[in-house]
């Protein structure tokens, strides 16, 4: 990746944060599947071992996951991910909205938008493409030893799966922990919540300062604008 210039950076959870973040460093507009998804990272090495829709949004591959009476989240059964933004959500005595009871009536929706990212995401696998996966923090119970396996899997499912383009694993906020290669990258930095009702996307300041410290920059005229970097968008 000469000069770290970067032709896409690739959102791998484990929150909206990171999401967010990319998008107003690199103003990078492409939506890819985990963007806006709670996700652990072994559910991401798994699913992107066989990145097929039917293991996500088969008939039973979908529950609920209520809290206080509501439906918090639609979840992945086989990979824990937690859907946040697929799904209506409707006004509840509850600190957030919580999702519609008529979900189910927009999994084939949330499947098309999901084939979509996936397929745009198969398909980065090409000559002159330099990507940046991106994953910020790991699992809150994982031990020192899990830690590892789990970078070291994570790794290795990139790197088989893209063959041909150039790609780094950036690891935001991570354990100590040795990387297994010199193209997977660390950094690590204090993480404060915003201000306000968006206290879920972070600091700009220090995430930008994080990204520069790097050398990290897109490759001109190759990441698209998104001038609304948001959740609940299905492009």
């Amino acid at each position: 990746m000469a000069d770290a210039a970067v032709t896409h950076v690739v959102p791998l959870g484990v929150s909206c944060r990171v999401t967010y973040q990319l998008r107003t460093y690199f103003r990078a507009g492409e939506a890819y599947p985990f963007d806006w998804w709670g996700s652990s990272i072994d559910g991401v090495a798994r699913y992107l071992q066989d990145p097929d829709p039917d293991r996500i949004f088969s008939p039973d591959g979908l529950i609920e996951q209520t809290a206080d009476g509501g439906i918090y989240t639609i979840l992945s059964r086989t990979f824990g991910f937690q859907l946040f933004h697929e799904f209506p959500r409707r006004s509840a005595q509850t600190a957030i909205r919580v999702v519609s009871p008529q979900w189910r009536d927009h999994v084939a929706a949330a499947r098309s938008a999901h084939e979509r990212r996936l397929q745009r995401l198969l398909d980065l696998d090409r000559p002159g493409n330099a990507i940046v996966f991106v994953r910020h923090k790991l699992d809150a119970a994982d031990d020192a030893q899990r830690i590892q396996e789990n970078v070291d899997a994570l790794w290795r499912t990139l790197s088989a799966r893209w063959t041909i383009a150039d790609i780094r694993l950036l690891l935001v906020n991570v354990p100590a922990f040795a990387p297994p290669c010199r193209r997977v990258l660390c950094v690590d930095f204090d993480d404060p919540p915003g201000s306000g009702p968006e206290s879920w996307r972070g600091d700009d300041g220090r995430w930008a300062a994080a990204f520069a410290s790097l050398g990290l920059a897109p490759r001109a005229g190759t990441l698209p604008l998104d001038a609304s970097p948001s959740p609940g968008e299905n492009a």
